[in-house]
């Protein structure tokens, strides 16, 4: 989903709605949710305007109760049907087999994109962030035209990082379509951070509507531990990535 302004952005004026009150109901609604399938696609800006550094990837992330996942991000495959986890590397063409409950990497892989990605969003609306409305517009998503109402949210306490985030919110579902997250150090020698999460799909469904299974291709050789043991997990220092809610 290529999220782009739509010709028709501007909308009638009137009152601002309670920011509080939609990121309640945002968080509420990912809290609810046991069953889902989330694609995203994520650009990441770092440096002073003139000398940025630009990356970007995309990752797709699908889970249900009983241990029951699916990861892909980069070169790597994750998935869990509640009793294996087969992690395959793509780039390798590789790929282990070990038990649900003893895949640590594979396991923590999906856990550090889960929290990124959907949980930590149900923990937004708390005492320790100040939300406000900035504005209100349209945008042309792959299931169509949205009214989208755009949020900025704060630490209301000093951060070891000096934080802002901006939530496109989906008003008729609920939904976060794009955060924008912008991460500045007080310390000199750590340059400022843009990183823009953009939802191309977000399906809050039934469990039964979603299948875990490994689909390896045929050249995919089973290995004990991959020759280059690398995981996806997600690094940033953002307290909301290495906590739960």
């Amino acid at each position: 989903m290529r999220i782009v302004l739509a010709a028709c952005a501007a909308l009638a004026s009137g009152a601002a709605p309670e920011a509080g009150d939609l990121l309640h109901r945002v968080a509420e609604k990912y809290r609810a949710a046991d069953a889902y399938t989330v694609e995203v696609r994520i650009r990441t800006e770092q440096g002073e305007p003139g000398v940025v550094s630009v990356g970007g990837e995309r990752a797709k992330l699908a889970a249900a109760p009983g241990r029951r996942y699916r990861l892909e991000r980069g070169f790597l495959r994750i998935v869990s049907d509640g009793r294996d986890v087969w992690s395959h590397r793509v780039d390798l063409r590789q790929y282990t087999v070990e038990p649900a409950v003893s895949a640590a990497a594979g396991n923590d892989a999906f856990r550090s994109a889960e929290q990124t990605f959907l949980r930590r969003f149900a923990a937004l609306a708390t005492a320790s962030v100040e939300t406000h409305f900035m504005h209100e517009r349209m945008v042309k998503t792959r299931a169509g035209i949205r009214r989208v109402f755009v949020l900025q949210v704060r630490p209301r306490a000093p951060e070891p990082r000096i934080w802002t985030e901006e939530l496109w919110i989906d008003v008729e579902r609920d939904i976060v379509l794009r955060s924008v997250l912008r991460d500045v150090s007080p310390h000199v020698s750590l340059p400022p951070r843009t990183r823009t999460t953009i939802f191309e799909r977000v399906e809050l469904t039934s469990p039964d509507a979603l299948e875990f299974r490994p689909n390896l291709p045929r050249t995919a050789r089973r290995v004990e531990y991959f020759r280059e043991r690398t995981f996806a997990h997600d690094t940033d220092s953002h307290p909301w990535y290495k906590q739960g809610p």
